[in-house]
């Protein structure tokens, strides 16, 4: 696998998409890098786009890939290119690819639903007990971390437990990371917790 950096026209490309290229020679990888480099940032974490010669990746169901070379049979969200590979083809497929999935994330929001203390993202939803609403209400709606101590004093008013609030965050954590991913929830040093939504 080889990644490169490149220099990118800051002017055109306020926010670049990730792309992981892989499995090519050291001159093709430059080469797709090339043509794409306007738009793209080599990227092996969390991609908008993944390039590759073999076609066996699992766990990114939710990321396109450009297969180049002949498939062995096709696969959902997977574009196939074969060789020799049209460069502008494949420019413009990877801009297309990367604006459709831009486009799909952009119109997933979450749901709240008070009544059946549920939270919805995309296609998805978490059922949560009465305790873990609440506060993952108390999390959505504050400004600032929220300390252990005023969750515990605001959802367990009479409990002398003092790790209570770690505990239904890690509850919570645990049922939420499925639709928000693993950071959405996180901890800072002395002042307590902090819940980004997408």
């Amino acid at each position: 696998m080889y990644m490169y950096d490149f220099i990118f026209n800051e002017e055109q490309n306020k926010e670049k998409k990730r792309l992981f290229v892989r499995g090519f020679s050291e001159n093709y990888s430059r080469m797709i890098y090339s043509v794409l480099c306007d738009g793209f940032q080599p990227c092996e974490n969390d991609p908008h786009l993944i390039i590759s010669e073999k076609d066996d990746f699992t766990g990114v169901e939710n990321c396109p890939i450009i297969i180049i070379g002949a498939p062995a049979a096709k696969k959902k969200n997977r574009e196939y290119l074969s060789r020799p590979v049209d460069l502008e083809e494949l420019r413009r497929l990877a801009f297309e690819l990367t604006k459709e999935k831009e486009t799909a994330e952009s119109q997933k929001s979450v749901t709240v639903n008070d009544k059946k203390l549920s939270v919805s993202y995309g296609n998805q939803t978490a059922n949560l007990t009465k305790l873990e609403f609440q506060l993952f209400l108390m999390l959505k709606n504050a400004n600032a971390p929220l300390s252990r101590e005023d969750i515990r004093k605001e959802l367990w008013q009479n409990t002398d437990k003092t790790n209570i609030s770690d505990v239904y965050v890690c509850y919570l954590r645990k049922k939420l990371s499925p639709l928000f991913g693993d950071g959405f929830l996180t901890s800072v040093r002395g002042k307590g917790y902090i819940m980004r939504l997408p």
